[in-house]
């Protein structure tokens, strides 16, 4: 073929390449780009799961009072639960003050204020 090309004034490997069948397209996911793509995933997975734990951590680590009062959780009085618990309609729960109990506290005790007023009218 090569002396046919020659004598012909072709390109002897250009005569010879083209006698050669056509390569054929690989079928399926080349290795290379599933290993570049696995890697791709598993740094997402790794820099989402170190994200989400320094998050974690740092949260944990934060003291409450650092925490502004508008972010803290509010606690809601419920005023009729606890006028049935000062009138002994329910049972008080544990660990909850009366409402008699806060309004003892900010009374003062002095005799001076205790003592009814002396009556002017004999």
């Amino acid at each position: 073929m090569r002396t046919v090309a020659v004598a012909i004034g072709l390109d002897p490997d250009d005569a010879v390449a083209r006698l050669l069948p056509e390569p054929t397209p690989r079928r399926g996911i080349p290795v290379a780009s599933l290993k570049r793509w696995l890697g791709a995933f598993s740094l997402l997975v790794v820099v989402l799961a170190s994200g989400y734990l320094a998050v974690r951590v740092v949260t944990s680590w934060t003291p409450t009072d650092v925490i502004s009062p508008d972010l803290r959780p509010r606690l809601r009085r419920d005023p009729v639960r606890e006028l049935a618990e000062a009138r002994g309609l329910i049972p008080p729960r544990p660990g909850a003050a009366s409402i008699d109990a806060g309004a003892d506290a900010t009374r003062d005790e002095s005799p001076e204020t205790s003592a009814p007023p002396a009556d002017p009218s004999p």
